[in-house]
């Protein structure tokens, strides 16, 4: 549980990073820090309900064990099965499908391992 309580800090970081970046933008790109603010917000929806809502049943994987379209597919499984509302089903696929892709990219080219 220790491991995925630092996943959803990790997440709430990203957020504020993404606040601090919209307070130095532009007004005329007010538009599109709004939107990037939403998302950072349905991020930390969608951890929480992950941790609050599939760690009740399940033992909780790290995001990056299932690449993102199999998150997809495993959440609407699970929004039928589980009876979860389609707004936290969003919620908990856009933080696993963030998380996959975020933990799955692999180095630049000609970075030393």
């Amino acid at each position: 549980m220790f491991v995925f309580r630092n996943i959803v800090g990790a997440v709430v970081a990203m957020a504020f990073s993404g606040i601090a970046l919209a307070q130095q933008t532009e007004p005329s790109d007010q538009e599109a820090v709004e939107r990037e603010d939403a998302y950072f917000d349905q991020i930390g929806r969608g951890a929480e309900a992950w941790v609050d809502t599939c760690g009740r049943c399940h033992n909780l994987r790290a995001p990056g064990e299932l690449p993102p379209e199999l998150w997809d597919v495993s959440v609407t499984h699970m929004r039928v099965r589980a009876n979860l509302p389609g707004d936290m089903a969003e919620d908990i696929k856009a933080f696993l499908m963030m998380s996959s892709e975020s933990m799955t990219e692999e180095p630049a080219s000609g970075v030393d391992e």
